[in-house]
C-alpha cells in the first residue's frame, strides 16, 4: 500500500478557539466579511453594516425592483396565476422562425444608437461616446466569419449563432418590434409574453381576426416570420409546460410537465463513471421540476411515476429513486440521519505526484 501510516495532523487551533469561531459565525449581531484589499477580515456591527449598505444604495446608481426579474418557468407559472380568462378567449403560442439568423442587424444597430443618444445617464456609466461605442459594437457583431475545412465563410445577414451578443441584440430588436407594432395593433392580444423567440398569448378577438393578426406580423419585416399554434381541447404546450383551461375547478389554469414528441428520455446513465451525488442530482432536478410545474396532486403523482419509469430505463435502481424522493420530501429526516452517522475525517500525508491526482478526484 502507498499509505501505510497516515499521519495525524494536530490542529493549529484549540477546541476553545473552535467553539469561539462557531459562536461568532452564528452571532446575528455582527457581520464578518473579507476586506476588499489586503487579505484582511472585517468585523462590523450588523446595524452599522446595514446602514452603510443602505447609504450606498441610496446614493449610488441603483433602482429598487418590485420583484426578482429572473424570467423562467417558475416566473411564467407565477404570472399565469394572476390572469383571468374567458371561455371565449383562445390560448395561442407564436414562434419566431430562426430568430437569431433573421434579425436585421443594421436596423437593430440603429435602434441601439437611438437608445444611447437619448440616454442622459450614459456618461455616468462609460467614458466612451456614442460613436466609439457603436463602432466597437458593429465590429463585434459583423465579424462573423468562420472556417469549414480549408474554406472561410462570412455570414451576410442576421446574428451569429453561439455569440453572446446574439440574444441581447435579438431581444433589443424584438422589444422595439413589439412596442411599435404589437401594442399598437387595433385588435391587440390580451396577453403577449415573449421568452426570446417563444410567445404565450391570450387572444380575445376570435379566430378569424387571429389569422389577420398573424398575416400582419409576417408582413412587417421580410425576414421576421411567425408561426402560430392554437389551443387544442383547451390545452396549449409552451416550453416544458402544458397549459390547460380549467373549466371544472375554481381556478383559471392547470399546468403539468410537457415533453415534445422528439424527447428521448435519455439522462445520465446510472452506470456512467460519475460520482453518486451527480446521479442523485439528476433525480432531484426531475423531482423539483415536477413539483414546480404540476398544479395539482394528480399531475404531480403521474409525473413522479413517469420519472421512475424513465430513470429505470437509464439503469437507476428504483430503491435509490424512492430513497431520493423521501429525502427531498422529508429533509429533517435526512438531517437527523446525517447527525446520527457523522462523517469521519482522515488525514493523509502529501506524496508528490500522487496527492495531485487524488485532489483532482476528490
Amino acid at each position: 500500500m502507498i499509505l501505510e501510516k497516515p499521519l495525524k495532523i494536530k490542529s493549529n487551533i484549540s477546541k476553545e478557539e473552535m467553539l469561539a469561531l462557531k459562536e461568532l459565525k452564528n452571532d446575528k449581531d455582527i457581520k464578518i466579511l473579507p476586506a476588499d484589499k489586503g487579505n484582511a477580515t472585517v468585523i462590523m456591527n450588523t446595524g452599522d453594516y446595514n446602514s452603510k449598505i443602505s447609504n450606498l444604495i441610496t446614493e449610488g446608481q441603483y433602482t429598487k425592483l418590485n420583484k426578482d426579474p429572473t424570467k423562467n418557468t417558475p416566473h411564467f407559472i407565477e404570472k399565469l396565476t394572476t390572469i383571468n380568462i374567458d371561455s371565449t378567449e383562445l390560448l395561442v403560442s407564436f414562434d419566431v422562425v430562426s430568430l437569431f439568423t433573421n434579425v436585421p442587424v443594421d436596423k437593430t444597430l440603429s435602434i441601439v444608437r437611438n437608445k444611447l443618444e437619448n440616454d442622459n445617464n450614459l456618461k455616468d456609466r462609460t467614458k466612451l461616446n456614442v460613436s466609439a461605442f457603436m463602432e466597437l459594437l458593429t465590429l463585434c457583431i459583423k465579424t462573423t466569419y468562420f472556417q469549414l475545412e480549408n474554406d472561410f465563410y462570412q455570414q451576410d445577414f442576421g446574428m451569429a449563432m453561439g455569440s453572446s451578443l446574439s440574444p441581447i441584440m435579438s431581444n433589443i430588436f424584438m422589444e422595439h418590434f413589439e412596442e411599435t407594432y404589437v401594442k399598437s395593433y387595433i385588435n391587440k392580444p390580451k396577453i403577449w409574453w415573449r421568452y426570446v423567440d417563444d410567445v404565450f398569448s391570450i387572444w380575445p378577438h376570435g379566430q378569424d381576426n387571429l389569422t389577420d393578426f398573424l398575416n400582419f406580423l409576417n408582413n412587417i419585416e421580410p425576414t421576421i416570420k411567425f408561426t402560430l399554434e392554437l389551443e387544442e381541447n383547451n390545452k396549449l404546450p409552451l416550453l416544458d409546460v402544458m397549459i390547460s383551461k380549467n373549466t371544472e375547478i375554481n381556478s383559471n389554469f392547470q399546468t403539468n410537465v410537457y415533453r415534445k414528441k422528439t424527447n428521448t428520455n435519455r439522462y445520465l446513465n446510472f452506470n456512467s463513471n460519475h460520482h453518486l451525488s451527480i446521479k442523485k442530482g439528476v433525480i432531484k432536478s426531475l423531482y423539483d421540476r415536477a413539483k414546480l410545474v404540476s398544479s395539482n396532486v394528480n399531475f404531480f403523482n403521474q409525473e413522479k411515476d413517469h420519472i421512475k419509469n424513465i430513470l429505470k430505463e437509464n439503469a437507476y435502481p428504483i430503491n435509490l429513486v424512492d430513497k431520493a424522493f423521501l429525502q427531498i420530501e422529508n429533509p429533517s429526516h435526512n438531517n437527523n440521519q446525517q447527525r446520527q452517522n457523522p462523517v469521519a475525517n482522515m488525514t493523509i500525508p502529501y506524496i508528490p505526484g500522487i496527492s495531485e491526482k487524488l485532489k483532482k478526484t476528490w
